[in-house]
């Protein structure tokens, strides 16, 4: 899971593995060490509430998606899903939820086996 984050919004783009991954268990997380016992982890796991929700605790970041939400976003051709969270300042924090598509141009460095395929590759 890549996550990109600017301002007051969160991008996550989940790969192939990752997707199923939280089909499968409900949750996955992801860990960037930023200095020796110094993580920022986040996290996507599936919740029984109606509405998207998102809290930082403990260097983590938890975004609870709603299980109907990711089952429509996991069966059909979605793209992704956005949200605007209430965050208590003024225009909430965006989030959105994508597949990783792979670049349509190839890079030497990157393995993208586990993206989806660019919908608009030739």
């Amino acid at each position: 899971m890549k996550i990109r984050i600017k301002d007051s919004s969160i991008r996550l783009r989940l790969s192939k593995m990752d997707i199923n991954t939280l089909s499968e268990e409900g949750c996955i997380l992801s860990e960037c060490q930023i200095t020796v016992g110094n993580t920022l982890k986040y996290m996507i796991s599936l919740s029984d509430k109606e509405e998207i929700s998102i809290k930082m605790k403990y260097n983590t970041i938890d975004l609870k998606v709603p299980y109907d939400q990711l089952e429509t976003f996991l069966q059909d051709d979605q793209v992704g899903f956005n949200c605007t969270v209430d965050n208590g300042l003024e225009g909430g924090l965006k989030i959105l939820v994508e597949k990783d598509f792979q670049c349509l141009v190839p890079r030497s460095h990157e393995d993208e086996s586990n993206l989806y395929t660019n919908p608009q590759a030739k």
